[in-house]
């Protein structure tokens, strides 16, 4: 109250002012954000296709240089530089999407722990004549852009924006934005920590009621069903099934979706994988729309129930339905043994109860998703 009492102008309301400067700032701000994202998911792809043998730039001032791909795993790859250092990349390294600028044959044997091999390969770099790639400026939302300069254009006409002491006034101004704003966050964190469960049990009912599964206190026919599924993604479930989404789909490809909803990848920024057939792209496009239904839902009465869906295990655990090695399927996933196995046993506990709830047409399907699953090392000790 005290700063909001430093921003009284007589030449009009500087509250009204402020919040079109305000205003505009924000747009721009959300347009940046979002192209930070954009430009973070460009690198991660660009990472995910190095090769062994690739020379990239490195812009960062702590690692600037010529570096050589020496190994990739999980869509990282590992590097070594000019000076013999070596590490795995990390999205931080990169302002833009990194990409090759030259090739190098890497030694047939050894490892990159030999003093002898990082000195060979830094040598080679050495001799490298390759500039670095030119940096593109970042880009921005024209349209956000278009908008933030109608608002100022507006708060240019205001009265306020007149004043001599405008600029004494803005200072007061965004000090109580700010303790707005930090005030609103630690109101939100009061919240959740004191909120009764009665509150989330209305919360969570009426994200029941508005996905057609509980009428007053009454099951619906899809409330019947969902009472049969447990976990994080139950509620996706059902409306997969309802949706008919999985129908069609051959087991090894059921199976693959399937572990969309049971799959949580230990990365902290976790790759995108490469889906492996069109079908499969399709269904992960549509079953991404259902989450977004039903995030609108929970994000209306202010809760969440459904975690976001992880394609992670999608290509892994579709070459294993299709019969593949286990071996094989190790090599290409970077995956320990022991967490190949876990997430099958999750994803087997969740097609078993697909089976109970499916219609009869589906739950065959199934049923054979789960056969193609249960095979070798991941049905040693049961499930």
């Amino acid at each position: 109250d005290g700063y909001r009492a430093r921003v009284v102008c007589d030449r009009g309301d500087f509250a009204e002012y402020w919040a079109l400067r305000e205003g505009a700032h924000r747009i721009r701000e959300e347009a940046r954000r979002a192209n930070t994202r954009g430009r973070s998911e460009a690198a991660r792809r660009a990472l995910a296709t190095l090769r062994p043998g690739d020379v990239i730039f490195l812009p960062s001032a702590r690692r600037r240089g010529l570096a050589v791909v020496i190994s990739s795993r999980e869509g990282r790859p590992t590097v070594l530089t000019q000076d013999r250092r070596y590490f795995r990349l990390v999205l931080d390294d990169f302002d833009a999407a990194p990409r090759a600028v030259a090739r190098i044959d890497l030694p047939r044997s050894g490892s990159a722990r030999s003093a002898r091999v990082r000195r060979d390969l830094a040598a080679k770099l050495a001799t490298l004549r390759v500039r670095p790639p030119r940096q593109r400026r970042a880009s921005f939302d024209p349209t956000a852009e278009k908008r933030a300069a109608e608002i100022e254009h507006e708060a240019a006409q205001h009265p306020c924006h007149a004043c001599p002491d405008r600029s004494e006034h803005e200072r007061w101004a965004a000090r109580a934005s700010k303790l707005e704003k930090d005030a609103a966050a630690l109101e939100r964190r009061i919240r959740s920590r004191t909120e009764t469960l009665g509150r989330q049990f209305d919360r969570v009912l009426g994200v029941l009621e508005d996905l057609g599964y509980v009428r007053g206190f009454t099951l619906t026919e899809k409330g019947d069903r969902l009472r049969r599924i447990y976990g994080e993604g139950d509620i996706l479930v059902i409306e997969a099934l309802t949706d008919r989404l999985l129908d069609g789909l051959p087991p090894s490809e059921f199976s693959a979706l399937v572990s969309t909803l049971v799959y949580e990848s230990r990365e902290r920024t976790p790759s995108r994988p490469d889906i492996p057939t069109r079908t499969l792209r399709t269904g992960y496009s549509r079953l991404m729309d259902l989450w977004r239904q039903v995030r609108r839902a929970e994000d209306a009465r202010q809760v969440e129930l459904c975690r976001e869906l992880d394609p992670g295990f999608v290509p892994t655990i579709f070459e294993w339905a299709e019969g593949k090695p286990l071996d094989d399927l190790l090599a290409a996933s970077g995956l320990p043994a022991g967490d190949f196995v876990r997430n099958c046993k999750q994803l087997l506990d969740l097609l078993r109860q697909i089976q109970e709830v499916a219609e009869p047409d589906v739950a065959p399907v199934a049923r054979a998703a789960y056969d193609s699953i249960n095979r070798s090392v991941v049905s040693y000790t049961g499930v």
